[in-house]
């Protein structure tokens, strides 16, 4: 099922092949793929979701964060091929401060970046010399 024009649901199922569940989609799916429709416009390139939401049991086995957003639907790994991940982050992190999108955790990674709509800012693995929004 399309949620926006480039995302689609079944980015967004856990790896572990339970579907993303159908009570969240326009609370909180919904929200975080319009932000992304925003962040693919400003980039420039299309967004490969690389997680979206996880399952406890799957959260648990990949060594998530014990509370993480994957677990509530609101967040997702991203990857874009042909931009450094410190150019998203950077990008995401402007967006955020200028309140183009929602608030959120945002970690960068040698892969790309972890955004999530946690509705306050919370930076990991951030560069010298950005601010914490």
């Amino acid at each position: 099922m399309k949620m926006t024009e480039h995302f689609d649901i079944s980015e967004f199922d856990c790896h572990d092949g339970i579907e993303y569940p159908k009570k969240s989609i326009v609370k909180t799916l919904l929200p975080l793929c319009i932000s992304l429709e925003r962040i693919r416009e400003a980039i420039g390139h299309p967004i490969y979701i690389m997680s979206g939401y996880r399952t406890p049991s799957h959260n648990r086995n990949i060594g998530g964060a014990r509370h993480s957003y994957h677990m509530d639907g609101c967040a997702a790994d991203l990857v874009v091929h042909g931009i450094p991940p410190l150019q998203l982050y950077n990008t995401i992190s402007k967006m955020m401060a200028d309140e183009e999108i929602k608030t959120g955790g945002l970690g960068l990674y040698i892969w790309g970046c972890h955004y999530d709509q946690r509705g306050y800012p919370a930076r990991w693995n951030k560069p010298e010399g950005v601010d914490n929004v």
